[in-house]
């Protein structure tokens, strides 16, 4: 039949129009504005449970500092100084245990406030040193030889600038250790002045061969 010749009209589309196109654009940046503040928000979350995290750490250890009896665990400490002879006999055991007392220590210990300095050479009276470094200290406990406290070997190790050259001077000061075996190591000082001066001392008796 003639109608069954008649061709199909084509399909057509229609361009978006102008409203369509701002629309789209307004989605889009809501879209991205939306993104950003769940990713601001997680941002901020997970900053405020660091916080917290934080301050709970800190109380949990000014809590322990409180409980801690830091008069036994320094006489812990002096009694394994004085059986081992600041720690020249110590063995194995001993030299663990001094490393966890001191830890144990240092964990107690509060901040010192900074120090100052003095502004011009006219201050005379303010130290070069903060005040609780001041003074005459006396070594109880070594995890080295004695002498290497001294001026002399202090230097020769601040020489040192590799790996290799350090174990040569460890062999070299064990080697002098040895020779001078009948040799006795008395008080062992530093001396620490407020105009920033430091004094090594250390006494040295030496027996008859």
């Amino acid at each position: 039949t003639p109608d069954d010749d008649e061709t199909p009209p084509a399909a057509t589309t229609t361009a978006p129009s102008a409203m369509d196109e701002e629309a789209a654009i307004v989605t889009e940046a809501i879209n991205e504005l939306i993104n950003e503040t769940d990713t601001l928000r997680d941002i901020a979350s997970a900053s405020r449970a660091k916080a917290e995290r934080e301050q709970k750490e800190r109380e949990d250890a000014e809590e322990w500092r409180k409980n801690i009896d830091v008069t036994a665990l320094q006489n812990q400490l002096l009694r394994i100084a004085a059986s081992t002879d600041r720690g020249q006999y110590a063995n194995s055991m001993e030299k663990e245990e001094v490393l966890r007392l001191v830890e144990s220590l240092e964990a107690t210990a509060t901040e010192i406030a900074p120090h100052k300095p003095p502004s011009s050479s006219d201050d005379t009276t303010t130290p070069l040193l903060p005040p609780p470094l001041i003074g005459t200290w006396s070594l109880l406990y070594s995890t080295t030889q004695l002498f290497r406290s001294s001026p002399f070997f202090l230097a020769g190790r601040s020489t040192c600038r590799t790996p290799d050259q350090v174990k040569q001077y460890d062999w070299f000061c064990d080697m002098h250790r040895v020779a001078l075996a009948i040799s006795n190591i008395g008080n062992v000082r530093q001396i620490v002045k407020a105009n920033g001066r430091l004094v090594n001392e250390f006494e040295v008796k030496v027996g008859s061969v």
